[in-house]
Parts: structure tokens; C-alpha cells; sequence
């Protein structure tokens, strides 16, 4: 699967971003760039909640995407209820055995017959993770599934999208985590301040001895490629020129 120069508009119109996408089956994409810079919104668009401007869109389906837990998540369900749910209404029902299996494996099996609106944030993010588990999606957009986790909930979102992954699942999402970004990651969409995403692949970033970074302020600084992705996860969107030796990124 691979598209291309999607464009899509904010809600309110005022402003649109432009993606390039280069997805492909079993990768894992970060979307990076600071609060704001409209890395929901494109999350949003392959989710199927806003229609492009332009350019043209295909995920292998079925599709689990999270943007909105508390909009998303059926709070009046137990939290087995909403696993057994979720993967009969896509054709792969799980018994409640199965389901209670997948919330023992994200250390939610005590929470099994709780309501989701009595989950805390960090535990409805462990139950988007077992969704994972109970279907074989075809791909899977989450916003910030970190966001909210303590170590060994990390640990564990880790293993279960590397498991996805092997099963050929293509993973897209949002993150500041450095964990997900340095031991997940295929590929970083990096977000620049004329309202661009554009892909780099992060073994090649990695593999740089060292990156030249021109900022919109004019100010240039050199960075290796062991620290190249999580400087443009903090600064990704002051970023105008990135250079290296055989290699170039710039906006559109």
C-alpha cells in the first residue's frame, strides 16, 4: 500500500497539511511534530473522519483507529464487553475467555467487568492494546498510545504492536515517546512549518554519521544520527532544511 501527496484541510479551513505517505504491510510510521502542527488531523483523514482535498487513500482493511479514546471507546460497556464487541462487529467474534486472555495480557484482567467510563486514562489506553490482540487488522491508527502509561504498560504496547507487525499489520501513529520512535519505528513522517509531512526512513537516519539542521530562525547545529529522530520529534516544526551527506529533506 503506498500514497501520495494527500492533502487534507482542518476542520475549522483555515489551514491544510500535506502528507507523503509510503506505507507499507508490517511498518510501523511515527508521525512527528509539536502539539498542533496537525498530526491528528492526518490520523483523522486515514481514519475516514475527514475526506482529502486532494490525492488518494486505500488502507488495508479492517482498520482499528483511535483518535478520540472518550468518543471512541463504548463507556457504558464493561471492558470485556467492548473486546467481544468490537471483534464481532468486524467479523471475528472472541469468546469471553479470549477476551479476558487479551486483558490479562495488558494487566487489565482485575478490570474485566468495570465500565470503561471507570477506567483511568492509562487503563483505557491498555484497552485499545488488547484490541489489538483480539482481531487481525489491517491496520491500526492510534493517537499517542503511550500517552498515559507507565513503564511496563509501554513495555507491553511495545511487544503487542511488534506481534501486529509480524502478522503483516501496518501501524500508523502519533508519539513524543522516544522508546517508540528508537525500538518501533519504520519510518518518521516529519512535519515542517509550511504545513508539510514529509517520510524519512529511520534505519537510514540512524545510519547517518551526522545531520545539518537549518531552523526557521536562521540558526544551523549538526546532530548525529543516533539523536536525528528525536530532535525532530521536539523541533520537527521550526525544521526547514535537513542535510546530510548523499541525502536531503526539505519541505514541499
Amino acid at each position: 500500500m503506498q500514497n501520495h501527496n494527500v492533502i487534507f484541510k482542518f476542520p475549522s479551513g483555515t489551514r491544510q497539511v500535506a502528507a507523503q505517505l509510503a506505507l507499507t504491510a508490517g511498518s510501523c510510521t511515527v508521525l512527528a511534530g509539536k502539539n498542533g502542527s496537525g498530526k491528528t488531523t492526518v490520523l483523522r483523514a486515514l481514519a475516514g473522519a475527514l475526506a482529502p482535498e486532494g490525492g488518494d487513500l486505500s488502507l488495508v482493511r479492517p482498520v482499528l483507529a483511535f483518535t478520540d479514546i472518550e468518543r471512541q471507546m463504548h463507556l457504558r460497556m464493561t471492558a470485556v464487553e467492548n473486546l467481544q464487541y468490537l471483534s464481532a462487529l468486524f467479523g471475528q467474534p472472541v469468546r469471553r475467555r479470549e477476551a479476558r486472555d487479551a486483558l490479562l495480557r495488558v494487566s487489565l484482567d482485575d478490570q474485566a467487568d468495570l465500565l470503561a467510563a471507570r477506567l483511568s486514562k492509562g487503563q483505557k489506553k491498555r484497552l485499545v492494546m488488547a484490541m489489538i490482540c483480539v482481531a487481525p487488522w489491517g491496520t491500526v491508527l492510534l493517537d499517542e498510545p503511550t500517552n498515559g502509561l507507565d513503564r511496563e504498560g509501554i513495555d507491553q504496547f511495545l511487544v503487542i504492536a511488534r506481534e501486529a507487525m509480524s502478522r503483516h499489520t501496518t501501524v500508523v501513529l502519533t508519539s513524543h515517546e522516544p522508546r517508540v520512535l528508537r525500538e518501533l519505528a519504520d519510518n518518521v513522517l516529519i512535519h515542517h512549518n509550511n504545513g508539510a509531512f514529509i517520510s524519512a526512513d529511520v534505519a537510514a537516519l540512524k545510519m547517518t554519521e551526522l545531520f545539518v539542521i537549518t531552523f526557521r530562525d536562521g540558526s544551523v547545529t549538526e546532530t548525529s544520527g543516533d539523536q536525528i529522530v528525536q530532535t525532530i520529534t521536539a523541533h520537527g516544526s521550526d525544521i526547514t532544511r535537513l542535510e546530510t551527506r548523499g541525502m536531503k529533506i526539505e519541505p514541499v
